[in-house]
């Protein structure tokens, strides 16, 4: 298996499906397939959950990609739960489930995970934590998927 030339991406639910969109049809899903059998891209338990209450291909592609899903359980849930206190005012009352989530597994496990998000209040959580972050069409460059 080739080795990644980064830490494997972590995106939120917003950016998988603003590449998906942007990305050409089907060829997009195995090339972003292609990512996660390399360790280039990883799902967070979390994201996947949101995708699962989607009716398309992006829902599909979850699903049958579940032994890269990253599980919640290798974090505290206290861990969790002060990075969405901390960071409420950024996150936001409507922020995603996974948000908190994503920010909590890349300050747990330094240079592990960058995070991929264009939502202000995950950039600025990760910011504070020192957690890469990159919005998704930078994540798309990168991958030569645009």
């Amino acid at each position: 298996m080739t080795q990644p030339l980064f830490a494997p991406f972590l995106p939120d639910t917003s950016s998988l499906i603003n590449i998906q969109r942007l990305a050409s049809g089907r060829r997009h899903l195995r090339d972003m397939t292609k990512l996660l059998k390399t360790g280039s891209l990883r799902i967070s338990e979390s994201v996947a959950r949101e995708l699962r209450q989607r009716d398309d291909a992006l829902h599909t592609w979850a699903i049958r990609n579940t032994r890269y899903w990253v599980p919640d359980s290798t974090l505290d849930e206290g861990a969790i739960a002060a990075i969405a206190r901390r960071y409420r005012p950024l996150l936001g009352e409507r922020t995603s489930a996974a948000d908190p989530v994503l920010v909590a597994l890349g300050a747990s496990h330094p240079a592990r995970f960058i995070i991929v998000s264009d939502d202000a209040g995950v950039q600025a959580a990760c910011l504070s934590e020192n957690v890469p972050c990159i919005g998704y069409k930078a994540f798309l460059k990168i991958h030569a998927l645009s």
